[in-house]
This record gives structure tokens, C-alpha cells and sequence, in this order.
């Protein structure tokens, strides 16, 4: 057994030693059935039959040390009026019970002192009678003098004075043994300490957890002390499962005591071990002002299968193994995002429809930034001539992103042009559009080094030619070159919202007003040529691109530029303005009735002559939507109308918190798996799920290594686990390998 399971052991056998004998309170009769008592002894013969209400509650005289018979007090101690068999009983009734110089006090109440932090309240104190010892008897008669004393007994163990004294020792008692051990293991926490500053290093930066032995090491050769134990990849891996299970532990707590509304985004992926997993995020607002903040909760396996049954069950057990329960989230669960995958989405058994099941007034929400590729992706389907583009983009692709030579040979050509090389990637592919337009703008840049280059090749007069001379001869052509101005300039567009829509501060409302101004830019390019446009159109009056000489490739089938305005713009109105991704009148119809109601709360969108009950009707629904008091926030909504939107009053901000933890896109789920990449690489594939989810969760939320406070955290480690400095743990020897042996001729020469 270790020392810290030894300690455990003996206070919890101490205190449990101590308060072995819990004592049974009695009822107090009511002041009628008191009147008719003769004396305490007929008063102890009735309580046969009615049974007292038990307060379960211990000492703080037992707390301060072993347990000791109760005895019976002095004469001159306990109240002249009970005899030696009633003052036994009392004690025995109430051990909290103390006596002085005949007159009464509490026990709990002299050791509370005072109510303070969670158990105060207005209008709230203990009794100084009490604490003081000071209560007495009052009346002319035997009779009446112990009437007396029973009801001030009684009238104090109800009290709610009383109640909160007991509970602030209660939870005293409960936390004794941890300060104690805490205080026992203060000896040797300096050292687990610069261990936990080790571990916490290389959670943060990605660092293998071979490496905690080897920067241990190095920290030992630079003289500090690092203990014995703990060096180990395993003692590693162990210390961050407890760091991120204790971070995670607080930060859900702290999310419950707000008692704040949350949305939940999720998403899937694979690692690069082929294992299916579930990102789970969530959106809430931790403290009173300030925007809401995306919190990645944890990253799931889905071992039962991608089935929307199975990721229903496996989110709904994520959120109730971190607190949030089924009861929990009816009250506070008011939004939910994810991509279009109709796993997810589906009308009769996606995600979605099981959690509006399960959650009437759940918003379901379809990522704005993956409708957006959904409705390019519809425009440019049927379209004439885009796949000429397309394909010979991908070939550029291709040609340089899988042979470095040809890299390299353009890159010597860009310099000769004094050009920046950019990056061909692809275009119109399942990435942002944001991706596609910075292809386009390569290609754009790179005109004359990639001219250049095709040229080049053909004069090799290799196997290849043939592909150059194709490539070549539609990179002269003036229908080539206006296709790749009109893109330019749509993929502009389409990029800068996409990039505004993936911010952390948008809500519905902002986000539809950008949706509709990027729709604007893009209706005008069919009236107002342009940036790329006007540069192009006078490149082909010219007849040459710099050195680039522009010839008609009758072949080549042009975009027709109205048309792929016009696509998009339908694409547009189609995904974008619904709730899901089916884009039918009914989800149309649902989006819209949802923005109304939240655009009541924006004074941009109120009307020029504004009504006093303008919006009555929308709050009261968005109130009954979330669980909000509606006629407190009507209240406050007609205050903001009167004084025009120049001061938010202090009771519409829970609706306006609410309306802002609504996500409108799940880009914060792309970059969660991002990190999971950089987490899990192909070296490090064996990670399990759950080991990925806390290295991920130290490195997204921690602090900055020089503002991280390991304290805490070593503390409550040493409660259950071997410290760096516990001699027990076996020293580990650093062991020779081949190399060592084989260099050591060469080492003894530096």
C-alpha cells in the first residue's frame, strides 16, 4: 500500500471512529400538544408514538478528535428545571447541544462563527444567544419554564441559521483529509511540479512523449532537481490525462453553474489510422458580458458504426459523461450545427430529426460555409465549358505538385520574370472556395513563368511534348484567359464570405445581412465588368499577355459569363436561405420565420417609423423557445424601442445571449481536426481516441506554458499517485545501445 493510501486510510478511519453514533433529533410537538403536557416525563412517554425527524448531522467537537462517551453534565452546569436521565437524553437527541453555567448554546453555530460566501443570505445570521451559550428558560411555573425551553430548542434546530452552520461543517469535514494529505505531500511537490511543467511542454507543442525522458534528462544535466520518478513516456501520458480530465472537468462545471444556454456542433472524419470519429464542440457564454466562446468538449469513436442511430447515442453519452444530462439540457440545449452529410441531416432518421425529437424547440442549423460550396457546386454542374477549365487546372495540379523538377524548372522560370511563385492547388474540389480562389489567383500570377515553362518543354522534344504543346496552346487563348478573369473575380466574392462567415462572432443575423450583400457584388459583375475582368479584356484587344502571345483556340469551348452569374445566384437563394440542406419551401419559410424574430433585437433592421409594440409578438416566441420569462423581456424590449435602440437594458440580454450562442457555420469543427492532425501524424498512429481528445484538449485550452500554474494539478495528483520524489519507485537506468558502445572511441576525443 503507498504512504498516500495510508494516510487516506487513517484519517477516514479516525473520522469515521468519531461520528459512529449519529444522533435521531425529535420532532417538536406543536404548541397545542404542549399545553397539555403535565411534565417532560409524560412528554417522553408520547414520543413512543410519534417519532422525531432525524437531522443528520456531526459535532465539530467530535470532528477535533477521537470520540468520547456522553456524560452527564454537572449540576451547576446543565438547566436546574431537567434532571441527570433528561439532560442524558437531550445530549443523546441533540449532540450538538452544549451547557454552561445552566443555560444552552450550539455547537454548530460557536464553530461556523459566521455565514459566509455560498451560505449567506440577506436578512441571514446566526444567533449570538446561541453561539454564546446564553439561552435560559423563561415562565413562573415548572411547567412553563420547560414548555419554554423545548420551543426555543425547537424553533432553533429549524431555524435556517442552524441548517447552513451544519452544512459549513459538513463540508469542512469533507474536505479535512485531502488539506491534510495536501499538506503532507508539501515536501515533495516541488519536484512533480517541474515534472507536470515537462509534460505540459510537450502536450502543448505537438512533441512526441518519447521526449519527456529525454528533456527530463537534459534538465537533470543542467542541474535541476527532477526526482526519480515519473520520467517515463507512460508517467507522460498519465500526468496529461490528468491535466486534461481535470482542466475539462472544471470548465463543465463552470458551464453548469452559469447556467447558461449552450449550442452543440459536431462533425465527422478519420484519423490517419482509418479510425471514424466525432468532434463535438460547444458554443456558451462563460461569463455574464463578452461574445459566446467555441469549447471543444471531446473527440469520440464511433465503434458501433456512422449509422445516425449510433452518433446519436454517442453524443447524447459524451454529453452526459462531462455533466450534461438529459434534464440539464432541456432547460439549456437550444442549438445545433453540423455539415450536410445526410447522416446528419437527413429528413427521417438523420442526427437532426432524432435530436428534434428528443428537443422540441432545438434549432437545427446547416453550416453556411457548407452550403455555400453546396450551392457553387450546384451552379457550375451542367454548366458549358466548365469543364475545360477544370480539367486543365487539375493538370497544372498535377504536373507540378507531383514532380519536383517541374517545380523546380518553374520556379527558375518565375524568377527570370522577377514574378512571385505561387501555388497551383485545385479548383471547384471539395475544399473552400476560399482554396479555389487562391489557385485561380496562382494561375493568374504565374501566367508568363507558366508560358514560359510549357514553352520550354516543347523544345525538349521529349514523350511529353505532346501534353505541353495542348497546355500551351490553351494558355494563349484569349477564351482561356476571360474564364480565368471571371473566376477571379466570382471566387473573390465567394472566398471574402466564405472567410466572414467562418468568424467566431457571427450570429443569424449578421450573417444573412452578408449573404445577401456578396449575392449584390455578384449580380453586378453581369452590369460592371471586373478588377480581373477590365485587365483581361484589354490583354485580348492587345493580342499578348506580356511575352504571352493570346491566339483564338476555336476548340475550347468558353464559359458563358451571364449564365455562370445567374446559376449562382439561384444556387445561392436555394441553400443558403433555409434552416436545412433540402432547400424546400417549408425549411425556406422556417429560416426566414427565424430570422424575423431574431432581427426584432437589431436596430438596423427596425422600420424608419418604429412602433412601441413593434416586436412583441417575435420575442414572446423566441422567449417561449428558449425558457425565458416573456413578460420581463417584453417589458425590456418596449424600454429598448422608447429610448431607439441607444441602450440595451439589462433584462433583454439573456435573449440576446441566447440568439448569439446560435453557430452559423461549423468551420470551429474543420479546425478541430486540423489540431487532430498535428496530434495524430503518421508516427504517432497508434494514439488511442481518448488520448488524442486530451492532448487536444490540454493544447486547445490550456494556458501559455509561461502562465500555466501546475500546482493545482500536482496537488491532487500526490492524492493517489507516487510522487517524483518517492524513493519506492524503482530508479530508472539508462540503458546503453549500439551506437553508444560504437561511438565511444569518438566521444572520448570531444
Amino acid at each position: 500500500m503507498s504512504k498516500q493510501s495510508k494516510i487516506v486510510g487513517f484519517f477516514t478511519k479516525s473520522t469515521e471512529d468519531s461520528i459512529s453514533e449519529v444522533e435521531k433529533e425529535a420532532e417538536i410537538l406543536s404548541d397545542d400538544e404542549k399545553s397539555d403536557r403535565k411534565s417532560d416525563e409524560d412528554d417522553k412517554a408520547d414520543r413512543s408514538e410519534k417519532t422525531d425527524e432525524d437531522v443528520q448531522a456531526v459535532s465539530p467537537s467530535i470532528l477535533a478528535g477521537p470520540s468520547t462517551e456522553v456524560t452527564v453534565a454537572d449540576k451547576t452546569d446543565r438547566p436546574s428545571i431537567w434532571t441527570d436521565e433528561m439532560w442524558r437524553e437531550k445530549q443523546q437527541r441533540y449532540p450538538w447541544l452544549l451547557c454552561k453555567n445552566g443555560k444552552l448554546g450550539c455547537d454548530f453555530c460557536l464553530s461556523a462563527k459566521r455565514l459566509a460566501g455560498p451560505h449567506s443570505a440577506q436578512g441571514l445570521h446566526l444567533s449570538s444567544e446561541w453561539q454564546t451559550t446564553n439561552v435560559t428558560y423563561n415562565g413562573a411555573t415548572q411547567e412553563g419554564r420547560l414548555t419554554s425551553l423545548r420551543k426555543k430548542i425547537y424553533k432553533h434546530v429549524r431555524s435556517q441559521a442552524h441548517t447552513k452552520a451544519k452544512e459549513i461543517l459538513n463540508t469542512q469535514k469533507k474536505n479535512s483529509i485531502p488539506a491534510h494529505i495536501d499538506a503532507m505531500n508539501s515536501k515533495m511537490l516541488n519536484t512533480t511540479k517541474r515534472v507536470f511543467r515537462t509534460s505540459y511542454f510537450i502536450a502543448k507543442k505537438d512533441q512526441p512523449l518519447n521526449d519527456h525522458q529525454e528533456l527530463i534528462d537534459l534538465q537533470i544535466q543542467n542541474g535541476i532537481d527532477m526526482g526519480i520518478g515519473l520520467h517515463s513516456r507512460f508517467s507522460a501520458t498519465a500526468i496529461n490525462d490528468h491535466i486534461a480530465n481535470q482542466v475539462r472537468s472544471t470548465i463543465c462545471k463552470a458551464i453548469k453553474e452559469s447556467k447558461g444556454k449552450l449550442s452543440i456542433l459536431i462533425d465527422e472524419s478519420t484519423t490517419v489510422s482509418d479510425i471514424s470519429t466525432l468532434i463535438v464542440y460547444l458554443k456558451v457564454q462563460l461569463e455574464m458580458s463578452g461574445e459566446p466562446q467555441f469549447l471543444f468538449l471531446d473527440l469520440i469513436e464511433l465503434t458501433n458504426g456512422e449509422g445516425a442511430d449510433n452518433i446519436h447515442k454517442a453524443l447524447l453519452a459524451c454529453l452526459k459523461r462531462h455533466g450534461f444530462d438529459m434534464d440539464y439540457l432541456q432547460k439549456h440545449f437550444i442549438a445545433f450545427t453540423s455539415d450536410g452529410a445526410s447522416v446528419l441531416t437527413g429528413k427521417k432518421s438523420g442526427v437532426m430529426e432524432l435530436l428534434a425529437k428528443d428537443f422540441p424547440n432545438l434549432i437545427t442549423w446547416h453550416c453556411l460555409n457548407h452550403r455555400l460550396e453546396l450551392a457553387v457546386d450546384d451552379a457550375i454542374a451542367d454548366l458549358r465549358g466548365i469543364n475545360h477549365f477544370k480539367i486543365f487546372i487539375g493538370k497544372l495540379h498535377s504536373v507540378y505538385s507531383q514532380s519536383p523538377k517541374n517545380m523546380r524548372e518553374l520556379k527558375e522560370a518565375a524568377d527570370g520574370l522577377d514574378a512571385q511563385l505561387l501555388k497551383i492547388g485545385k479548383v471547384l474540389s471539395t475544399r473552400w472556395v476560399a482554396n479555389s480562389y487562391r489557385t485561380v489567383l496562382a494561375v493568374w500570377n504565374n501566367y508568363e513563368a507558366l508560358y514560359q515553362h510549357f514553352k520550354a518543354k516543347v523544345a525538349e522534344k521529349d514523350k511529353q511534348t505532346a501534353m505541353y504543346e495542348g497546355l500551351n496552346r490553351q494558355i494563349q487563348s484569349p477564351e482561356f484567359l476571360l474564364d480565368l478573369a471571371l473566376f477571379c473575380d466570382v471566387l473573390f466574392e465567394l472566398s471574402e464570405l466564405s472567410e466572414i462567415l467562418q468568424n467566431r462572432s457571427m450570429n443569424i443575423v449578421k450573417a444573412d445581412r452578408c449573404v445577401r450583400r456578396a449575392m449584390r457584388s455578384i449580380e453586378s459583375l453581369k452590369r460592371k465588368t471586373g478588377t480581373k475582368m477590365m485587365i483581361a479584356n484589354d490583354y485580348v484587344k492587345s493580342g499578348e499577355y506580356g511575352i504571352v502571345p493570346l491566339c483564338s483556340n476555336h476548340r475550347l469551348v468558353s464559359v458563358d459569363h451571364n449564365a455562370l452569374i445567374d446559376e449562382l445566384l439561384n444556387a445561392m437563394k436555394d441553400r443558403l436561405f433555409a434552416t436545412t440542406a433540402s432547400g424546400t419551401v417549408r425549411t425556406s419559410a422556417a429560416y426566414q420565420k427565424l430570422l424575423d424574430q431574431v432581427s426584432v433585437l437589431y436596430p438596423t433592421y427596425w422600420p424608419q417609423d418604429v412602433d412601441f409594440n413593434y416586436g412583441v409578438e417575435e420575442v414572446r416566441s423566441l422567449c417561449d423557445r428558449f425558457g425565458l420569462a416573456r413578460s420581463v423581456t417584453v417589458s425590456a424590449l418596449q424600454e429598448y424601442v422608447d429610448c431607439q435602440g441607444r441602450r440595451v437594458p439589462d433584462e433583454l440580454q439573456p435573449l440576446l445571449r441566447c440568439c448569439s450562442c446560435i453557430p452559423v457555420s461549423s468551420a470551429e469543427c474543420e479546425r478541430g481536426f486540423s489540431q487532430m492532425n498535428l496530434v495524430c501524424t503518421s508516427t504517432r498512429n497508434r494514439l488511442l481516441i481518448d488520448r488524442i481528445s486530451n492532448l487536444m484538449f490540454v493544447k486547445m485550452h490550456g494556458p501559455p506554458i509561461n502562465a500555466w500554474k501546475p500546482d493545482r494539478y500536482a496537488k491532487s495528483w500526490l492524492r493517489n499517485h507516487h510522487s517524483a520524489d518517492d524513493q519506492r519507485v524503482k530508479k530508472r537506468k539508462l540503458e546503453d545501445n549500439e551506437e553508444t558502445a560504437t561511438k565511444q572511441a569518438v566521444w572520448k576525443l570531444l
